[in-house]
């Protein structure tokens, strides 16, 4: 009985959740190319830092990483544009580097301190990627996960959602491929 009640309390106290989507017009589109914006909100370089690491080695699409993208915008004379309008500057970039697709990301964190109610111990994490046409801006795929947990920490959570996030866009390339 004591066992049970414990497995129910951690799965109460750790929970993740997950959706995601994919357009099917995009079905063998023939991508070669993907650009990765700087992922927005709090704690993001956590992410962009995993997210590049697992994609950096894809085998269906050429990624341009947020880091890159970074040097490129100043490269490109884009850093100003970028500051006023972030969308404007990776569209433009994509457009210049001919890519076929941009990947825009923001991820959420809440940490005990900054929650409220019955959660009041529970760090929570959220991050939602989506993939768009670059030259129609037309959403492709996007992916949604969601974690929260009293036991472990927000890199943790950043870790576990952003590798999530990575599985899906790994399965998104293939089809585009």
């Amino acid at each position: 009985m004591k066992g049970s009640i414990l497995l129910f309390l951690v799965l109460f106290l750790s929970a993740c959740s997950s959706n995601l989507s994919f357009n099917q017009r995009y079905q063998a589109a023939g991508w070669d190319s993907v650009l990765v914006a700087p992922f927005q909100g709090e704690d993001s370089g956590v992410a962009e830092k995993y997210f590049e690491h697992h994609l950096a080695v894809s085998s269906q699409v050429k990624i341009i990483s947020p880091r890159a993208v970074k040097q490129l915008l100043v490269e490109a004379d884009l850093s100003q544009v970028y500051e006023k309008n972030p969308q404007e500057a990776i569209f433009e970039l994509a457009r210049q580097l001919d890519v076929d697709g941009v990947i825009f990301s923001e991820l959420t964190t809440k940490t005990p301190a900054q929650s409220i109610g019955p959660q009041l111990n529970q760090t929570s994490v959220s991050l939602y990627v989506n993939l768009l046409d670059a030259k129609n801006k037309t959403s492709v795929a996007s992916s949604l996960h969601d974690s929260k947990s009293v036991f472990s920490g927000t890199e943790s959570l950043i870790q576990d959602v952003t590798e999530d996030a990575v599985k899906d866009f790994e399965q998104f390339f293939v089809m585009v491929k």
